[in-house]
């Protein structure tokens, strides 16, 4: 129980960490799909 609540925390890092990356390097095509999916990924499984 508790480290699906701590994979679920990873994947939203993981996701907002590729959102800042697009924001950085101006490339939103590539990697705010994949932050967006790792966040829904995340919210779905609760």
């Amino acid at each position: 129980m508790k480290n699906k609540k701590i994979i679920k925390n990873l994947l939203i890092i993981i996701g907002l960490l590729f959102i800042f990356a697009g924001l950085i390097l101006n490339d939103n095509l590539l990697y705010y799909p994949i932050g967006i999916c790792l966040i829904c990924l995340s919210l779905i499984d609760r």
